[in-house]
C-alpha cells in the first residue's frame, strides 16, 4: 500500500540510523507494510488483541483514546474479525481485560455487534493513574493462541523483564505483536525496542494522541485494506450448508467457513478507484442478491452476471458484501422442445381457364 498527504507514522529500529533508511513512512494513517514481511501483517477476518497503555501520563488522552478505537472498530464492521483489549498493570487491582461475556473477543461481524463493542469500551477504559507502561501483565491474560494480531498502543518509557518475557511466549505461540509509541524516540523507551515486537517492521510510532486515529486505524486495519469479505446466503428455505462454496477474484481463491465467510485480497494498489469482478464456483446456482457497502463508508453498487459480480474499490477501502444464492429455474415441460417452424403458407389454386362457351 502506498504512502499519502500529512500526518506521518513512522516505522524505525531502535537507535540504529543506518537501519532506519530501509523503513517506509506512513502518512496520513495510511499503512505501507515492508514487502518482505507482507505475509506477516495478517488477513481480513483475524482474532486482534489491543493491549493499552493506563500509566499515569493517559490522563487527559482517554477521549483521543476512545476515539480511535472506535474508528478502527468501525472500519471492521462487517468483517468476521473479533477484538479484546488488554491494559497494562494497574496498582489497585482494577480490570486489565475486556472480551465478551462468553470470554471470547467481541465480534464485529454486524452493526449490532460494533455498537456493542464501543459501548463497552468506552465504559471500561477509564485509566486511574496507578499503573505503570508495563506489558506483561496484560500479556499474561492472553493466552497461548488465543490471538493472530497483537498491538500495544504506549507512551512508556517504564519496561520491565517481565514484558519480555511475555512477549516472547505470545509470538511463540503464534501471534504477530505490534508496537505504536506515542510521542516518544525510540531510543528513550526501551534499550532493545526489537526484542518485543515480532519485527523492526512492526514498530511504530505516532506523533501524539491528538493524532492517533489515524495511525491506529491503518496499522491495525491493514491486512483488510483492499479486502472483499464476503458472506454467504441461501435463498428461500434452502438447506444447504453455506460452508465449502468457492469465491475468486482471477487467480486468487477462497472458500467460505462454517459462518458463509470468506475474505479476498483484490490485489488493488491504486488510490483511484478500480473495478474488479468476483465469481463463485456455484454450479446450477445464480446470485438472487448482492449487498455490497465500505465498512466505514457508503453501499457501494454491484453489478451482477449469474455467479459473478463487480465492484469497485481503492487501495484504502474495506468492503464487505452480503450475497444471496438460489437455484437456477428448473426448465418447464415445453422448455427443451423445439419450437415448431412457422406453418408453411397455403398455396392458391391455380385458376382454371376461362370456360369455353358452349354452341
Amino acid at each position: 500500500m502506498k504512502s499519502k498527504n500529512s500526518l506521518t507514522l513512522k516505522k524505525a529500529w531502535g537507535a540504529i540510523v543506518a537501519t532506519v533508511l530501509a523503513f517506509m513512512t506512513i502518512t496520513t494513517g495510511v499503512a505501507t507494510a515492508a514487502e518482505d514481511t507482507a505475509a506477516d501483517t495478517g488477513t481480513c477476518g483475524q482474532k486482534i488483541a489491543l493491549v493499552i497503555d493506563t500509566s499515569y501520563s493517559m490522563y487527559g488522552n482517554e477521549q483521543y483514546v476512545i476515539d480511535a478505537t472506535d474508528a478502527v472498530v468501525d472500519a471492521l464492521n462487517g468483517t468476521h474479525s473479533a477484538v479484546g483489549f488488554y491494559t497494562t498493570g494497574n496498582l489497585d487491582d482494577s480490570p486489565t481485560k475486556l472480551v465478551g461475556a462468553d470470554g471470547q473477543p467481541f465480534s464485529t461481524r454486524t452493526q449490532a455487534d460494533v455498537d456493542k463493542l464501543k459501548n463497552a469500551f468506552t465504559t471500561w477504559f477509564t485509566p486511574d493513574g496507578f499503573g505503570d507502561s508495563d506489558i506483561g501483565p496484560g500479556l499474561k491474560e492472553i493466552a497461548d493462541g488465543e490471538y493472530e494480531q497483537i498491538y500495544f498502543i504506549t507512551d512508556g518509557e517504564l519496561w520491565s523483564a517481565s514484558e519480555d518475557t511475555e512477549a516472547a511466549r505470545v509470538k511463540n505461540a503464534g501471534a504477530v505483536l505490534t508496537l505504536l509509541i506515542v510521542d516518544k524516540d525510540l531510543d528513550t523507551v526501551h534499550d532493545d525496542v526489537n526484542a518485543l515486537a515480532t519485527s523492526p517492521s512492526h514498530i511504530y510510532t505516532a506523533t501524539s494522541y491528538e493524532e492517533l486515529t489515524a495511525p491506529l486505524k491503518t496499522v491495525v486495519t491493514s491486512g483488510c485494506q483492499a479486502t472483499i469479505n464476503i458472506t454467504k446466503h441461501m435463498a428461500g428455505d434452502n438447506e444447504v450448508a453455506v460452508s465449502g462454496w468457492e469465491f475468486m477474484i482471477g487467480e486468487r481463491k477462497g472458500t467460505t467457513d462454517d459462518t458463509g465467510y470468506v475474505s479476498l485480497n483484490t490485489g488493488v494498489t491504486s488510490a483511484e478507484k478500480q473495478s474488479v469482478t468476483v465469481t463463485e464456483n456455484a454450479p446450477g446456482y445464480e446470485f438472487a442478491a448482492v449487498d455490497c457497502r465500505i465498512t466505514d463508508g457508503d453501499t457501494i453498487d454491484s453489478l451482477i452476471a449469474g455467479t459473478t459480480f463487480t465492484v469497485e474499490l481503492s487501495v484504502d477501502d474495506i468492503v464487505v458484501c452480503d450475497v444471496t444464492n438460489a437455484v437456477l429455474p428448473t426448465p418447464g415441460p415445453g422448455d427443451n422442445t423445439t419450437p415448431p417452424a412457422d406453418p408453411t403458407p397455403t398455396e392458391e389454386p391455380t385458376p382454371s381457364g376461362e370456360p369455353t362457351p358452349s354452341n
